[in-house]
């Protein structure tokens, strides 16, 4: 499916239930849901600055509310649970705005409670209510692999906090070290556009963000409060660019909306409004700046030692062009180096290199070496254990460089470059054999091994993995 827009009004890939989410023009419902955030708070306008006389105003405010339930309706529609906390925040935030700067609250509170009203019977009329029921959203999967990936996400940016893990690698990155290995749901970002931003970028594009984000918050209210004509349309306009500003800032949490360029005009032209606004008013920006500045940095530090305490028993790191999976156990750390091929281990090859070292359960370290990255011989020194997999072979250095045991799975290249030697280790698979199988045999039965067959496997091994290295070759003995 195409990251930007569909072409279908609703798309039939997504349901509530038996009820059909609809995502307007946009990739996914939360995408809709982030638009309609952003645009229902200026109906909040229009409501403010209808004319005076009666008819006329009659006219206006009706006819506008009429729209805005349209809106509402299709809102409700997407089902998008952040869409909706985000605009409970904003009319919060327009609501205490509008009561702290001389706001008559007589002369509106039959608005406020006919709107309320109307929104909720939309909400009860649409079912999206039922999203909300708290025994919903603790059995939603959607909720729980988001906390799930939300509790990955921070340990990505304790790991490599201030480059990240690279553009659009988010989602990849997270499911190759940290999704739980028996999850099998797919992940192009972490689901939070925050997050998505910290993950990939790192701390200093999230501060920068996040400092943006609170100038431009703290300068909408400062400047609304500072303004004296009560019925000003500026002053107005001012509430309705922050309070679409909040709400799309929450919704983003739940959705990643770098994805859809097209979601970026509305803020980026509150950002614009308001900082403008903010400005020729003559206001404090050195105070808007320390306060943006000293949150920003205390969320950054939150951030950074939440992610590093959630590491558990099983840790990431990075060294070069390897990654290093260490299962803290007891007793002294021992080191296995894997090379990895994906025609072997498969595309989420860091998963089993963590299911590995799960697996082996004392103080082990698997130093991961990806497709296509060169083998450091340092590494191979320190190793108790080196597995080469597939065509990785041929980046192995002369066996006599090293003196760690060699286990050869489900080779795919000549033998020719590799000098076996007592207490390797060769498995073929038993199906879908590659041509140099006999020649590994032959490899195998000059240096005196005994190759092993690995039953009912072809080159994937990720059926009998990691059995096929723990209990075949008694990996938690030579480990010791």
């Amino acid at each position: 499916m195409s990251p930007f827009f569909t072409n279908s009004t609703i798309d039939a890939h997504y349901f509530f239930e038996d009820q059909e989410r609809w995502n307007l023009f946009f990739a996914t419902p939360n995408q809709a849901g982030l638009f309609l955030a952003s645009i229902i708070p200026f109906f909040w306008l229009l409501f403010l600055v209808a004319p005076k006389n009666r008819l006329g105003k009659a006219i206006f405010i009706w006819g506008f509310f009429a729209v805005e339930l349209c809106f509402w309706f299709v809102l409700s529609k997407t089902y998008s649970r952040g869409a909706l906390l985000g605009l409970g925040a904003a009319a919060a935030l327009g609501i205490w705005l509008w009561l702290t700067g001389r706001g008559n609250f007589r002369e509106y509170w039959q608005w406020l409670v006919s709107r309320a009203a109307a929104v909720m019977a939309i909400i009860l009329f649409t079912h999206f209510g039922d999203r909300l029921a708290p025994g919903l959203l603790v059995e939603d999967h959607s909720v729980t692999h988001r906390l799930d990936l939300w509790t990955g996400g921070l340990k990505m940016i304790a790991v490599s906090p201030w480059h990240g893990w690279g553009a659009g690698q988010s989602g990849a990155q997270y499911m190759q070290w940290f999704q739980p290995v028996d999850a099998t749901t797919g992940y192009a970002s972490m689901v939070n556009s925050l997050l998505t931003l910290t993950v990939e970028r790192g701390l200093p594009a999230f501060s920068a963000y996040v400092f943006v984000s609170v100038f431009v918050i703290l300068g909408g209210v400062m400047t609304f409060n500072s303004i004296s004509t009560e019925k000003s349309f500026l002053r107005f306009a001012l509430l309705a660019a922050t309070a679409s500003f909040v709400a799309f800032s929450i919704a983003c949490l739940f959705s990643n909306f770098w994805v859809a360029p097209s979601l970026w005009t509305i803020p980026v032209l509150e950002v614009l409004f308001i900082t403008t606004v903010y400005i020729t008013s003559a206001g404090d920006i050195r105070r808007v700046a320390f306060w943006s500045g000293a949150g920003t940095g205390a969320l950054s530090i939150i951030l950074l030692c939440v992610g590093t305490a959630l590491h558990s028993t099983v840790s990431i790191s990075l060294s070069n062009s390897s990654i290093i999976v260490e299962n803290r156990g007891d007793g002294p750390i021992s080191r296995i180096v894997l090379l990895t091929d994906p025609d072997v281990l498969g595309d989420d090859y860091g998963k089993q290199a963590r299911q590995l070292a799960q697996s082996i359960g004392s103080h082990v370290e698997v130093i991961v070496v990806p497709p296509g990255q060169p083998v450091v011989p340092e590494l191979l020194h320190k190793a108790a254990v080196v597995i080469a997999t597939g065509s990785t072979v041929d980046l192995l250095p002369p066996r006599q460089t090293f003196t760690a045991p060699l286990i050869i799975l489900h080779p795919t290249k000549r033998p020719d470059s590799v000098g076996l030697v007592a207490g390797d280790a060769v498995i073929l698979p038993e199906i879908e054999q590659s041509p140099f199988d006999s020649s590994w045999q032959k490899a195998s039965i000059l240096a005196g091994l005994s190759p092993i067959t690995d039953k009912g496997v072809g080159t994937d091994v990720r059926l009998n993995w990691p059995d096929v290295t723990l209990n075949q070759l008694r990996l938690e003995s030579a480990l010791r």
